[in-house]
């Protein structure tokens, strides 16, 4: 089924689905960074024997990178660790309202889709639902209607471990950069994971890098190319 050409009550999940991105859980934190890096996603499935048991974002990332104590490298840290393990998983032919409405009630990004025997198909992700909306509802409404008015800003020089403790506290996974009450740019947590390999981890409340400079937001963009 084309889902440019037929109505989106009639859409069902299987119309939308992405082939997942997987990795087993005995795989590393290292190598999700890698993954999500290489394929430019914000999250991978864990699965084993096409099953899936959980899955791995950026926010979880640096969620992880945060608050745990700076004893191992990213190498040494199993996807098993911090996997998140409660998925909203649905049925091939469950339709979209019902896909939608469960994103919203548990505020997630991404549903997980497996067919009858339960083996992964796909995931459906808010992008998905966006690619819908654009085409089927079209100058229908505006952004200011539903843009987020209370907007985390920070300076161009402001370090980035700073950057990532604004998204850890205020859960959400990336910032504007500012100077004058002006846009200038965004950072959102994929553009933290290439140089995530620099930083140790730490404990809530703590100072934490490998570096005797703390990287600002402004020289973050040189450093991405190291990923």
């Amino acid at each position: 089924m084309n889902p440019d050409k037929v109505s989106p009550d009639q859409l069902r999940a299987k119309d939308l689905i992405k082939q997942a991105i997987t990795l087993e859980p005995d795989k590393t934190l290292y190598d999700v960074r890698n993954i999500l890096i290489r394929y430019n996603i914000s999250r991978v499935v864990i699965s084993k024997d096409n099953k899936p048991l959980g899955i791995i974002t950026e926010k979880d990332v640096a969620r992880f990178l945060y608050r745990e104590v700076p004893n191992r490298r990213l190498s040494e840290i199993t996807s098993n660790e911090i996997m998140s393990k409660d998925l909203k998983i649905v049925e091939e032919q469950t339709s979209l309202s019902v896909c939608a409405r469960m994103m919203l009630e548990s505020n997630i990004s991404s549903i997980i889709v497996v067919d009858n025997a339960g083996d992964l198909k796909g995931i459906f992700t808010k992008s998905d639902l966006v690619g819908v909306y654009a085409v089927h509802y079209p100058r229908k409404l505006k952004v200011e209607q539903y843009m987020t008015k209370k907007v985390v800003t920070v300076a161009p020089d402001e370090n980035l471990h700073m950057i990532l403790l604004l998204m850890v506290d205020s859960q959400i996974s990336r910032v504007i950069v500012a100077r004058d009450q002006k846009p200038v740019g965004i950072i959102t947590g994929h553009d933290l994971l290439p140089v995530s390999i620099l930083f140790g981890t730490g404990a809530a409340g703590m100072y934490w890098t490998s570096q005797e400079e703390l990287l600002t937001a402004d020289e973050h963009k040189d450093l991405y190319q190291l990923g």
